[in-house]
């Protein structure tokens, strides 16, 4: 049962992607299922843009080898979420900003920004959090801050401009 629904999810997932690319981006859900329900959100990248998905999430991976960046987009539900947040305001790079409407935060190490997306406001349980964490790592084989480069990239501002929370779905 389990493989169709994955088999009918990836038709859907192929279906939706060509449905999206004919203005120039591609939509793609990043989701998280456990036993109980389906967390998602979801984003549009450029076309050249490449994609794998692995993990127990679906984590997806980009890449613009023209541009030289790589992003990696995961979505968890757990207890570590105030554990990072707590470690990134230490750091003199933590920012408080929105991604798509939802509170997030930043840190940088210059080369490469991790970016954690609070989901939803309130824990699910105790100290749950249902949180997106965006990475970005770039530009590759240069030398220029990862602040001034994802600032100055269109790409990955329209990524992340993109960025939409499609909430929870009970398993069937």
């Amino acid at each position: 049962m389990k493989k169709l629904l994955a088999f009918i999810l990836a038709g859907v997932m192929v279906l939706s992607l060509a449905a999206c690319g004919s203005n120039g981006a591609k939509g793609v859900k990043v989701t998280l299922t456990n036993e109980e329900d389906t967390i998602a959100a979801e984003i549009a990248y450029p076309e050249n843009a490449g994609i794998e998905q692995s993990g127990n999430e679906l984590s997806l991976d980009l890449e613009d080898q023209e541009e030289g960046y790589y992003m990696n987009i995961e979505i968890y539900e757990h207890d570590l979420y105030e554990y990072y947040k707590s470690g990134a305001e230490e750091d003199e790079t933590f920012a408080e900003t929105k991604i798509g409407g939802k509170y997030a935060f930043t840190t940088d190490d210059g080369d490469s920004m991790q970016i954690y997306v609070l989901l939803e406001e309130q824990p699910v349980e105790d100290d749950v959090y249902r949180y997106a964490s965006i990475l970005i790592d770039g530009p590759l084989n240069t030398d220029t801050d990862i602040k001034d480069f994802v600032k100055d990239n269109k790409d990955i501002q329209s990524i992340l401009d993109s960025f939409k929370y499609l909430g929870e779905t009970k398993a069937e």
